[in-house]
């Protein structure tokens, strides 16, 4: 069965499919809490539903921190069965457009240098790397009794609006 999807703006409502959705498809994944505090402040939600379903479902979500005409991604997660099928370009390229619409001139985002195919992603939709935090990812496999350094590196990109 093919997805019919459509993007549209998540609400407290959707709070529970976001944290499952996350937890399945990130290495270090938001708690629930952490993304309800971030609805509750600064952030937006959008999110790609399944509309074909009796219940609507979520296999995609941002969540985006805004403040004044600058914005953050904090997260992105896509259900993993549906990863590398242009979920997530379709997505991002959605909420920029809703972005922009809404006057943002610039989105900053954060990823781990391994994730090759997130970094080809970014830059095939404008984003440029500007900065480097070092130690800003944990790595779930690193023991901390063995000498391998449990963290890892994260490019800094931004994206500016013209």
């Amino acid at each position: 069965m093919s997805l019919v999807y459509e993007l549209i703006e998540l609400d407290r409502s959707w709070l529970e499919q976001m944290s499952l959705l996350e937890h399945r498809a990130q290495l270090s994944p938001w708690t629930c809490e952490l993304i309800e505090a971030s609805l509750s402040s600064v952030a937006r939600a959008w999110g790609f539903v399944d509309r074909k379903q009796t219940e609507p479902c979520l296999f995609g979500f941002i969540l985006v921190g805004l403040v004044l005409d600058q914005a953050e991604i904090l997260t992105v997660s896509i259900e993993p069965k549906n990863q590398r099928q242009g979920l997530g370009k379709a997505l991002l390229s959605g909420v920029i457009n809703v972005l922009k619409q809404e006057g943002v001139n610039s989105l900053f985002l954060e990823v781990r240098q391994t994730n090759t195919a997130g970094i080809a992603l970014y830059q095939q939709l404008g984003f440029e790397r500007i900065g480097k935090r070092k130690n800003y990812y944990r790595l779930n496999n690193a023991n901390k009794n063995t000498s391998q350094h449990p963290f890892e590196d994260a490019w800094v990109m931004k994206r500016v609006f013209r």
